[in-house]
Order: C-alpha cells, then structure tokens, then sequence
C-alpha cells in the first residue's frame, strides 16, 4: 500500500505538483468564461477606462491631483459606506442566488448596477429626505429611459466600432454637464441634446429594425432577466438608503445639539429620547430636528414637553 501510495496516488509529495497545470489551467478557464460574458460594449468601456487611468498616472500634475481625488474618495467614513454597499449588495444576491433569479451570468449586469445606480444613489443619499424620493427612484428605473437603454444595449457593434463610441457619448455626455452649470450655456447645451437625441433615435432605429427581423433573439429569457434584474436590485437596495439617510440625519442632529445643550447629562437625555422617540422614522425625525432649532433645554421636564407638544402638533 505504501508503495502504490509514493508511485499512482495524487496524494503521494512526488506527484503532488502535477496537479498545479490542471489548476492553473482550471482558473484560466474560469477567467475566459467570465470575461466572455462581458458584451464588446462593456469591454470597450473597460478598455477606455484603462487607458484613461495609464494616462492620467503618465502626467505628472495629474498623478498628483488623480492621487488627492482617490484620497478624498477613501477617506474612513466614506470608505466605511463603500464597504457596507458592497456587503449589503452581496447579501441582497445571495438569497436571489439561493432561489435561481441570479446566476454567475449575471455578473457583468450586476457589476454595472453598482456602479451607475448603487453608487450614484450612496452619493444621492440625502434625497431620501424627501418622502417622494423611494416612489420617484422606481418609478425612474421604469421609465423608458431604462427600455430604451435596454433595448439598444441588445445589439452591440464590433469591438472596433464601439471602441470609437463610447469616447463620443463620453465627450458629449460630459460637455452636457458642463453646459447645465450655467445659463450661458444654454444654447450649446440644446444643440448638444439635439445631437445626442439623434444618435438615441438612430441607434433606437436601428434596435426595431433589427427586433422587427430577429424577434426570437429578443424574446429570450435571459434578456427578460437582464431587463427586470437591475429594477429588482434597486427595490432591494432602498432601505439601504433609507438607513443611511437615517443615520446621517441622526449624527447630524446629535452634533448640532451639542451647541446648545451644554449640559452633559441631559444631552445624553435628549438624544435618548430622541432615539426612542424618532428612531424609524426619517421624515419624523427631520421635522423634530427642524423644530428645535429655536428651543434650548434646561432641563428633561422641558424635553419631554417639546416632544409632547411636536407629537400632537403633527398628529
């Protein structure tokens, strides 16, 4: 047994890197796969963003300025919301994972929600103060803004042609945000919504003719998924704004106390009881921290009486 163990066992130290080609070759696989989901548009934007990071750490007075905007970019607290998006992302997955609705070919999908919504919406958080902001973030996501990207990102060009669109919808989406800063802007920024609502219409065209003669590549279930995917990850991903617009409401709150109440003892009282009071609710809470702006509390009978009276005054 010791023999056949050191000569045909995989197990035996002799043979043991024999299995380190299969691995490697296993991962490279692995890798190929994944990267071939990523449709030629995708790659392109990839691509471009690559290049625009080896330029940009080319110039020296870039490098230095593109090294200060990743520094403010990971700054503790914002690296702290950064990582709790990406757990809290990830565990939205794994129960859709668990069920079937979100498979490994999603990926590159999933990827981009987080970018162009998740994060957008992180930064948007104090939106959510505004009790419209959960109904207006869906009904935005089912829009035909989001068919119609929808609808183009179905048919995707050569790598070479879309190598050389992306950078003109960068250029002009860009030039858009620049014109909307001010108003003597405002003849540039119409022509450019011209030229932009053109290149929608011809691309737009383009997608019906091809639906119109190839429908069976539209009516498949993987596009199906592809579309109500990312509407799902938004639902899903609204009470993490809304937990975080909390929690910014609250420290905001906490701190501007601290300059009026200059007991200790009862600014612990009044953030208790503002806790215990408030806590689910943020459009509430927002109120309350609005309507003590002009009080200043001497004592807990005080705080008790003010919030007595807010609660009946907005009942």
């Amino acid at each position: 047994a010791a023999s056949q163990l050191r000569s045909g066992s995989p197990f035996a130290r002799g043979s043991a890197p024999r299995l380190y080609p299969y691995k490697l070759t296993k991962m490279i696989n692995m890798a190929m796969n994944l990267f071939q989901k990523f449709s030629n548009r995708e790659l392109a934007i990839a691509i471009w963003i690559l290049v625009a990071i080896i330029w940009a750490l080319s110039q020296s007075k870039i490098r230095k300025s593109l090294f200060q905007v990743i520094k403010a970019f990971f700054a503790w607290k914002l690296a702290i919301s950064y990582v709790l998006m990406f757990s809290y992302s990830t565990l939205m997955i794994i129960p859709l994972n668990a069920v079937g609705v979100w498979r490994l070919a999603h990926l590159p999908t999933t990827i981009l929600w987080v970018l162009c919504v998740a994060f957008v919406m992180l930064f948007e958080f104090s939106k959510a103060n505004d009790q419209n902001f959960f109904k207006n973030a869906i009904k935005d996501n089912l829009k035909g803004l989001i068919i119609l990207e929808f609808l183009i990102n179905l048919y995707v060009f050569d790598l070479w042609v879309e190598l050389f669109l992306v950078p003109v919808f960068g250029i002009l989406g860009g030039m858009i945000a620049i014109a909307e800063t001010d108003e003597k802007y405002a003849i540039v920024k119409k022509l450019l919504n011209y030229i932009m609502a053109i290149i929608g219409l011809s691309l737009t065209s383009y997608v019906l003719y091809m639906l119109a003669g190839d429908f069976k590549r539209f009516a498949t279930l993987e596009n199906f998924e592809n579309f109500y995917l990312p509407i799902l990850l938004t639902i899903m991903f609204l009470p993490f704004i809304y937990f975080a617009a909390l929690y910014a409401s609250y420290e905001l709150l906490f701190v501007r106390l601290q300059f009026f109440v200059k007991d200790s003892s009862l600014l612990r009282y009044v953030k208790k009881k503002t806790l215990l009071t408030f806590s689910p609710n943020l459009w509430v809470l927002n109120r309350w921290s609005k309507h003590i702006n002009t009080l200043r509390f001497k004592d807990e009978k005080e705080v008790d009486e003010a919030i007595r009276e807010f609660k009946s005054a907005t009942s």
